[in-house]
């Protein structure tokens, strides 16, 4: 294929742009998907980030169905991840071949890995892309996608740094969760990556009440270790990529981003009944119980106000019943 140096300049500059603007490495990321797949016309492509434990998961992607994004993914000391990080080179996959095991959501020809390298050997993970033709992937294709990788490493390694410099200011200091306000900028973004992928995510609202009692009978000490304990809880018992907030006074916030109603309605009980198996539920009298509340957009809410409302209605009716709940909105 032909490819106009000018047109790949360009798609560098709008990304370098988008940084310089102040916008999120999500939008960066997206600029990156959209590009490789309307330059290269391919079936479907993405970034994969490798994980503190040596695993993969999948941060942006254009062309997968959520179902399959949600069962792809590759272990510690998986061969494709030691071979990348042994020796990070761009692969090509030929039809007939597979990079997890398995083959892809779709039949594919030609299938290319480009390693995201930061500084001579950090590797972050890769930008992929699939195509339905056997030479889709070489030449000036390779090239610009060196270029989409360049851009993508620069664009994690810029935001990575500014949230180091900024993350005191986003983090409540006595449950060293994300405050208030920073759970809003990031519901914001969740809503904006939910509705251009159309895959749904899910809030869980926990309560613990009593809490007045508890400080009472305990002194405000012990109620101020109580809350740090059940944020670890929580915190515990998510997935890595969640996201737990303090959403105000006793009441801490979940984003599961890519989870449907039913996976978090399994998480919000798992985390009630490892509360009630805590040694703060087991005073006697019995002083705090454990409220919980989900909800799912877009399903239950068309916008971030009706979502919010929504949750906190559906743990206001868990308040209504004596001893711990947890209320699925929708269905009581």
């Amino acid at each position: 294929m032909r490819m106009d140096c000018e047109r790949r300049m360009e798609v560098l500059r709008q990304g370098l742009k988008e940084m310089a603007s102040q916008l999120y490495a999500e939008e960066v990321l997206s600029l990156v998907a959209d590009s490789v797949k309307k330059v290269l016309d391919c079936l479907s492509c993405g970034v994969l980030l490798i994980d503190e434990h040596g695993g993969v998961r999948v941060k942006i992607s254009r062309g997968l169905s959520y179902s399959y994004i949600k069962e792809l993914h590759a272990s510690p000391g998986h061969d494709l991840i030691n071979q990348i990080l042994q020796n990070p080179r761009i692969l090509v996959v030929k039809e007939g071949e597979s990079l997890y095991g398995k083959g892809f959501e779709h039949p594919y020809k030609s299938l290319v890995v480009v390693p995201l390298v930061r500084g001579k050997d950090e590797v972050l993970g890769v930008l992929f892309a699939d195509s339905d033709r056997d030479d889709a992937f070489q030449g000036e294709a390779l090239e610009f996608l060196q270029d989409m990788a360049l851009l993508t490493v620069v664009a994690l390694d810029y935001y990575e740094t500014k949230d180091k410099l900024i993350s005191f200011i986003n983090i409540d200091p006595l449950t060293e969760l994300y405050n208030f306000k920073h759970f809003h900028e990031l519901l914001y973004r969740e809503i904006l990556r939910a509705d251009e992928t159309r895959h749904p995510f899910s809030l869980m609202l926990f309560s613990i009440a009593g809490m007045a009692n508890y400080n009472s009978a305990f002194g405000h000490v012990k109620g101020d270790q109580l809350l740090r304990d059940v944020a670890e809880l929580i915190k515990s018992r998510v997935r890595r990529f969640d996201v737990v907030a303090r959403y105000s006074g006793a009441k801490m916030v979940v984003i599961m981003p890519e989870s449907d109603k039913e996976e978090a309605s399994r998480k919000a009980r798992e985390i009630l009944e490892a509360f009630e198996g805590g040694y703060w539920a087991q005073t006697d009298p019995r002083y705090v119980y454990f409220k919980g509340a989900v909800v799912t957009y877009p399903q239950d809410a068309d916008d971030e106000k009706e979502l919010l409302h929504n949750l906190e209605e559906a743990l206001y009716e868990a308040k209504r019943v004596k001893g711990s709940k947890v209320v699925i909105y929708g269905r009581g």
